[in-house]
């Protein structure tokens, strides 16, 4: 076995890091979604007692339960949050990458709200009315889409059926045509099996063989 001096040793039990892509399209869906929520994304005026009710119905369903399983199951509130968001998100690691069956509830001061998955946590601001059940849906968004999901179309399709089941059908086609204005990504690419590319190639050829028809010979 090759020497390992103390700086090679100490690579090599680091632990794995996630990389972590950047938000491409955060400010965009931020964007929309402001359009279709507007006034009533910041001032529902819930307390906490009521989003913490809405939070654990929503997980209670058999709709969200089929959908996500390894979604938190309980939701707990925690006392000793932080009163800002940190300035500077510490390192992911292949070690924190853990579900767990409880969905952390903390407050801070300001508005708004920050799902963090590795816990999972949700935290939300309390200064003024700014719970109610869009930011709510927005954050239990970031928990049950993949992880590293960020605003990307993971999220922003988790979110269009969350707003749908559980807001209603008339926000979720708003904020869908906002999506689609504003460029917001929110499909999912096509998986084909082995029996569906070879489907798919064939449906290929015979669209080029119409088109090829159609183009006029040359004299």
């Amino acid at each position: 076995m090759p020497y390992l001096n103390d700086e090679a040793r100490r690579r090599r039990d680091m632990p794995v890091r996630v990389p972590e892509k950047k938000d491409m399209q955060r400010e965009r869906l931020y964007r929309a979604e402001r359009e279709v929520f507007g006034h009533r994304l910041f001032h529902t005026g819930w307390t906490k007692a009521q989003t913490l009710d809405f939070l654990q119905t929503v997980l209670d369903t058999k709709w969200f339960r089929a959908r996500w399983p390894n979604a938190p199951e309980v939701v707990v509130e925690t006392l000793d949050a932080p009163t800002e968001y940190p300035s500077k998100r510490s390192p992911t690691t292949v070690q924190q990458v853990r579900r767990s069956a409880r969905l952390h509830i903390s407050w801070r001061r300001g508005g708004g709200g920050n799902a963090s998955p590795y816990g999972p946590r949700i935290t939300f601001g309390v200064t003024g009315p700014n719970l109610g059940p869009e930011i709510a849906i927005h954050e239990l968004a970031h928990i049950a889409a993949p992880l590293n999901a960020q605003h990307d179309r993971y999220f922003a399709k988790t979110y269009l059926m969350l707003v749908e089941r559980f807001i209603s059908v008339e926000d979720a086609r708003a904020l869908r045509k906002a999506f689609v204005a504003r460029g917001v990504k929110h499909t999912l690419p096509k998986v084909y099996t082995a029996a569906g590319a070879a489907v798919a190639q064939e449906r290929g050829k015979a669209l080029r063989g119409l088109r090829d028809k159609k183009e006029p010979t040359s004299l």
